[in-house]
């Protein structure tokens, strides 16, 4: 028995070896590969920061020489001498006048060409060729036309019938009339020489936009810089040239030559290389051409080797090692493992407990700001409804009444926007959970479209632009969405098409489409004539932080998020949004929502909907009953004024408190009286006593009126507490004047 539990012991013992030397040996193995890719990943990242940074160098030398021609430019045409001989036509003089000048820059710099010209472009003066002047340029040189005619300065890349390359063109002015331009170019070659030896390429060469395969071969082959390395090595015979060449030719073509990879090594003069490239545009901003160069990455190859080398020797020892004391290190992993596990527990926790300070602390810095926010706008939005009631009585001329209800209106509508761009920022709820709520609810369509009108017809009007608002069938008195989100969806869609548009216009048309197969929808068009999209563009239009081509310019910087969240929003509204555009022509986006289904005649003319929506025939204010008390407990002056004017216009008798321990003693005097108030109206943040303290007095002391709340923290979170604190109802600021009367209807 001894001798078999000993065989099986050592079974058992010989198993576990078998099974630590697989694991073990399986952990190695996939090690090597790790190590391998992670090592590999890294060189082809290296390669791609090391292209990045020639790109950089390149573009930065570009930009250098840009503006070295163009302070030269205007140094020299702001000289008085020469402008006078340049005006009176005295070739002879002004060449002698510049002509030292000119040798001495041509040793020092990459400068090639002084031309003077005549509008609209005739050639006065070629420092660099002064025999040849008389020709007419204006077919072959836009930027000397381009200068002439808007007599402004033109900078860049252009390709002319014999020289190609930097240039800068600037008016020529004398006693403020113009005379013509004056112009500094220099070529690409010293550049591709200075850029060569400081990055130590092997091969360089700009290809023109126009030129064929076989053109450039046979008539620029001087383009191709071999490096100043001249080593066996590096040495570049004429048929590895040519095949340099061809191969560099290959990716010239404007479609092809993005293609190229930094990682993708080829061999060139027999040593693996690494092409990159940087476009060159002109001064309007068209592809002219592209740098491509070759970098030689032998010796990062050999030291990637030499890693992997070292990698694998490294894993094998380790192997051994870990066979050897494989059962030692599983006893000590495992009670270090629990330690290492005891340790990260009370870590996490002590993470969690600082998360949830961080976020209780953010939680009420929110709440102070959306206080601090809502307080004013809520007299500001209160205050313009008041002055909306009263403005018939004070203003009798109709035209001006006209006027400044168009004005309140734009206020209201600018205000409820703000509004509705705090409710997202302080809704945490939506914002961790990355969902989104809907507030559904019974609206005019026709009304948000006014708003969303109101909010950019200022931009459109200051880009000149038409701006005008249509519709292609009758509409639904109400529809039932989120007026906020859908509004959203509409100002940013609209803003866009504004933004891109300069010239032309903006149209926004709306339809009712009913669909006894597919259901009843709104359809709204934006249709503008901007720049328009590539269908590739387009596809890309809705993915976030996306900057399409047509886009990426000063002119039209911006967050990339606008129409990702747009889609978003349609999404959440189970509609969606198409894109219709073609480059150059202008864009045409199309919203459609679906509504519930509407009878024929539940439909109206929208031109009727839009004149009862500006002449303000909205829905009547709910009226209280006359004798209803209410006792308002506020300590901001502004806000009592206009809690009292609200409900004193709609019947109500009010009386005012000033914090809240005022407040508690004139609601339980009232009620022992048996004149007790039928609503106490607290806000929630006062000195002294806050609102909660309020309520919870008042329900401990078995005051059974009916109480509401008035808050300008708009978090969820603060209704629980006030419902749990005994509160009958809630209300936000800016305080929403139907909803605050309809509080006074509530019987307890």
């Amino acid at each position: 028995m001894a001798q078999e539990h000993k065989k099986d012991e050592s079974t058992a013992r010989l198993f576990t070896l078998l099974t630590v030397f697989l694991a073990v040996s399986l952990f190695h193995f996939l090690s090597w590969r790790h190590l391998e890719g992670a090592e590999q990943k890294e060189f082809d990242q290296r390669l791609r920061r090391e292209a990045e940074q020639q790109r950089l160098l390149l573009q930065t030398r570009v930009t250098q020489e840009n503006n070295a021609l163009f302070d030269l430019a205007q140094y020299l045409s702001n000289q008085p001498d020469l402008v006078s001989f340049f005006a009176e036509g005295k070739r002879e003089e002004l060449l002698n006048h510049v002509q030292d000048g000119w040798n001495a820059a041509r040793e020092t710099s990459a400068l090639r060409q002084l031309h003077f010209h005549y509008p609209p472009a005739t050639s006065f003066l070629r420092v660099h060729k002064p025999q040849r002047f008389g020709d007419d340029l204006t077919s072959v040189r836009p930027g000397i036309v381009a200068t002439n005619k808007t007599r402004k300065p033109v900078l860049g890349f252009e390709q002319g019938r014999v020289f190609s390359g930097l240039r800068a063109i600037v008016p020529v002015f004398r006693e403020g009339t113009h005379i013509g331009s004056l112009e500094c170019g220099s070529g690409l070659n010293r550049l591709l020489d200075e850029f060569a030896k400081n990055t130590n390429t092997v091969a360089s060469l700009f290809l023109l936009s126009s030129m064929a395969d076989q053109k450039l071969w046979e008539e620029n082959r001087s383009l191709v810089k071999l490096s100043s390395v001249r080593s066996k090595k590096y040495e570049l015979d004429a048929a590895t040239n040519a095949e340099l060449v061809k191969e560099l030719v290959a990716v010239a073509n404007i479609d092809k030559y993005e293609e190229l990879s930094p990682t993708e090594l080829h061999v060139v003069g027999g040593t693996p290389n690494s092409l990159r490239f940087l476009e060159l545009v002109d001064f309007a901003g068209d592809h002219a051409g592209v740098f491509v160069w070759a970098k030689d990455v032998s010796q990062d190859l050999e030291l990637l080797a030499s890693t992997r080398a070292e990698t694998r020797q490294l894993l094998l020892g380790s192997l051994a090692l870990s066979l050897l004391l494989s059962f030692l290190l599983v006893q000590f992993l495992s009670g270090r493992l629990q330690r290492v596990i005891d340790q990260r527990t009370r870590e996490y926790r002590e993470e969690r407990d600082r998360a949830d300070k961080a976020t209780r602390a953010k939680s009420e810095f929110l709440a102070h700001m959306s206080h601090e926010i809502r307080t004013p706008m809520n007299a500001v939005l209160g205050f313009v409804d008041l002055l909306d009631d009263d403005l018939n009585e004070i203003i009798k001329d109709e035209e001006q009444r006209a006027q400044m209800n168009e004005m309140l209106e734009i206020v209201r509508t600018s205000g409820e926007h703000l509004l509705g761009l705090l409710n997202d920022i302080l809704d945490f709820s939506k914002i961790e959970a990355k969902g989104l709520e809907l507030e559904l609810e019974n609206y005019s369509l026709v009304r948000i479209l006014e708003n969303s009108r109101h909010i950019l017809e200022g931009p459109a009007h200051s880009k000149h632009l038409q701006f005008e608002y249509t519709f292609s069938s009758p509409l639904p008195t109400e529809i039932r969405t989120d007026v906020r989100k859908l509004r959203q969806i509409l100002v940013n869609l609209i803003g866009n098409a504004i933004k891109f548009t300069e010239s032309g216009g903006v149209q926004v048309d709306t339809r009712f489409i009913g669909d006894k197969d597919q259901g009843s929808y709104i359809e709204i068009r934006i249709q503008d004539s901007g720049i328009g999209m590539s269908s590739e563009e387009v596809a890309q239009l809705f993915d976030p932080f996306s900057r399409i081509d047509s886009y990426s310019t000063r002119d039209f910087e911006g967050s990339g998020l606008g129409l990702s969240i747009s889609k978003k929003l349609a999404e959440a509204l189970g509609g969606e949004i198409r894109v219709e555009s073609r480059s150059g022509e202008g864009s045409c986006f199309t919203v459609c929502l679906p509504v519930e289904e509407i009878a024929e005649n539940q439909l109206k003319d929208a031109k009727e909907l839009l004149a009862i929506v500006r002449q303000g025939k909205y829905a009547d204010l709910p009226q209280v009953d006359a004798g209803v008390r209410v006792l308002v407990i506020e300590d901001n002056r502004v806000n009592q004024k206009l809690v009292v004017s609200i409900l004193t216009r709609a019947g109500a008798t009010v009386e005012v408190a000033d914090n809240g321990e005022t407040g508690i003693e004139a609601a339980l005097n009232a009620w022992e009286e048996n004149q007790a108030f039928d609503v106490v109206l607290t806000d929630l943040q006062m000195p002294i006593l806050d609102g909660r303290e309020v309520i919870r007095q008042l329900r401990n002391r078995g005051y059974p009126g009916r109480i509401v709340a008035i808050t300008a923290h708009a978090l969820s979170s603060e209704r629980a507490e006030c419902e749990s604190l005994g509160c009958d109802g809630y209300l936000t600021k800016p305080i929403n004047r139907k909803l605050l009367l309809e509080q006074l209807l509530v019987k307890k």
